[in-house]
């Protein structure tokens, strides 16, 4: 991969005061207290029944601060969220942006920590480092798609399990050691179970005319494999029913097209 450099923009929702890091530990699925200063780490801002409210980076950059940084246009949902429980607690939340470079194809130091499977890179504050090309929104979006890597409101939303969007995730973005927090109880049992989830995320490999979000994929039985929830050119973002031999190709919805799924 040509490395790449694209600027884009990330909500961020702050908690700060001497209650943040223990109000914080029992709403993150991450181990919020083990994060140093200065650190990051990725976590899962759970509904109580464990679905998916929102996929964040946290930042700590003192003992009492806490930045979470979300896809755009979800800070706000995050910020209502963590406000809802909180209650006698010693910690306030305010709402902000982050300008930040996204550069992909080479490791940068200092970078915040990105999950795109396979894919080597970081987001950077600020500008782009120097000596790097600066590369467009849909270049990012074609590494995202073809990595696998899920975003807010395309492949995460109040409807998905953590696990659906991959086991990857979840093991990078939850502690299972650390005690309860909001929606673990889910987290836990699916894991207990294998992760054997009705459905998994996949990469779509599509050959014929452009699909849209939205098109069903179905197999060679007439039955609905699963619904794009991402394009980029030839390859998509699907949720695939379990029961889908994976190995078979799929039609897209009616227009004769097809498409197979691709390893990540």
């Amino acid at each position: 991969m040509t490395p790449i450099a694209v600027p884009i923009e990330r909500d961020v929702v702050v908690v700060e005061g001497p209650d943040a890091e223990k109000y914080l530990q029992g709403q993150l699925s991450q181990d919020v207290a083990a994060v140093a200063v200065g650190g990051w780490a990725w976590t899962l801002l759970l509904a109580p029944q464990g679905k998916v409210e929102a996929w964040l980076r946290v930042f700590r950059p003192t003992a009492e601060r806490f930045e979470l940084d979300v896809d755009p246009g979800f800070g706000a949902a995050v910020a209502a969220r963590l406000s809802r429980f909180m209650i006698r607690t010693d910690a306030a939340i305010s709402e902000a942006t982050r300008a930040m470079t996204a550069v992909r194809g080479v490791e940068v130091d200092g970078a915040a920590p990105i999950l795109w499977p396979g894919v080597v890179g970081g987001d950077v504050v600020g500008a782009a480092p120097s000596g790097i090309d600066v590369g467009t929104a849909e270049q990012l979006e074609r590494i995202r798609v073809s990595a696998g890597a899920p975003a807010m409101g395309s492949e995460l939303d109040a409807e998905v399990i953590p696990a659906e969007a991959g086991q990857w995730l979840v093991d990078a973005s939850a502690s299972f050691t650390k005690g309860c927090y909001v929606g673990q109880e889910l987290v836990a049992r699916v894991d207990s179970r294998g992760s054997n989830t009705p459905r998994h995320l996949r990469v779509i490999e599509l050959d014929g005319p452009p699909a849209s979000v939205g098109a069903e994929l179905v197999d060679a039985n007439g039955a609905v494999a699963g619904t794009i929830t991402s394009v980029s050119g030839d390859r998509a973002l699907a949720f695939i029913h379990r029961r889908t031999d994976e190995s078979a190709p799929l039609s897209v919805g009616a227009d004769g097209s097809t498409a197979r799924i691709v390893a990540v």
